[in-house]
């Protein structure tokens, strides 16, 4: 399966209305994440065969997974976006629980990449695409590198478990970044992440996790969010 994402990570919301539950409110204003994802794959049902009504339904006639490990996008208040993707090594024996990732575990990712998108101030680099970011890897240098939120103590680290599933989920991540690279856009060396609600998962075909997390600049969240994330954890178990 191919999959192309398609993402403009800050519009500035004028006016207009959603509903929700029934009931229609008017947007006064704020800002919007608008994202796109095409997947292309042989075994997707023909275009006769999807209700249109749900078409969602045609993401669970793909039995497989579209990648084992997690994405993030970011929207932080001085303006700056991130949009991260980290792939996780499948788990090394039987009984390896999933969810506790990253290289301050001693499971580094695969790799990953992502972008830094910067606010809109007028000079070329808030014009283009964007700053690439190279993810944590098992052999080198790294832009950014994403944990679970308490590695030293794995069990106490906030997580989730899916009583349909089954599947353990994290639901606190610390996202450390290059001294040089942290300068660079103006962040602290580590964001911490902590999901907003646990059960937030996905049963269309195999199951996964997406949710909303506010991003903090210190480990126990006592502060005032920086800013907002939304968390995909896709592949586990």
């Amino acid at each position: 399966m191919r999959s192309y994402e398609f993402a403009q990570p800050r519009l500035e919301i004028t006016s207009g209305t959603v509903e929700a539950g029934g009931r229609v409110h008017a947007l006064a204003g704020g800002w919007l994440w608008c994202d796109r994802q095409v997947l292309t794959d042989s075994t997707t049902p023909p275009a006769q065969e999807i209700d249109r009504a749900r078409p969602d339904r045609a993401l669970a006639a793909t039995t497989s997974a579209l990648y084992r490990g997690c994405w993030l996008g970011l929207a932080l208040d001085g303006g700056l976006c991130l949009a991260l993707a980290v792939f996780w090594q499948p788990p090394a024996k039987n009984g390896d629980k999933q969810w506790v990732t990253g290289t301050l575990v001693g499971r580094p990712p695969r790799g990953g990449f992502g972008t830094a998108y910067f606010p809109l101030d007028g000079s070329f680099a808030s014009r283009n695409g964007g700053r690439p970011l190279k993810g944590a890897d098992l052999h080198g240098t790294h832009d950014f590198d994403l944990n679970i939120l308490v590695p030293d103590e794995p069990e106490e680290s906030p997580h989730w478990v899916s009583p349909v599933s089954y599947q353990t989920y994290a639901t606190g991540w610390q996202l450390r970044f290059d001294p040089l690279l942290a300068l660079e856009l103006g962040l602290p060396e580590t964001l911490y992440l902590r999901a907003m609600v646990d059960g937030c998962e996905n049963l269309l075909g195999n199951a996964f996790w997406e949710g909303a997390a506010n991003v903090y600049a210190d480990v126990e969240g006592r502060e005032e969010p920086i800013g907002r994330a939304f968390v995909e954890q896709m592949g586990f178990n």
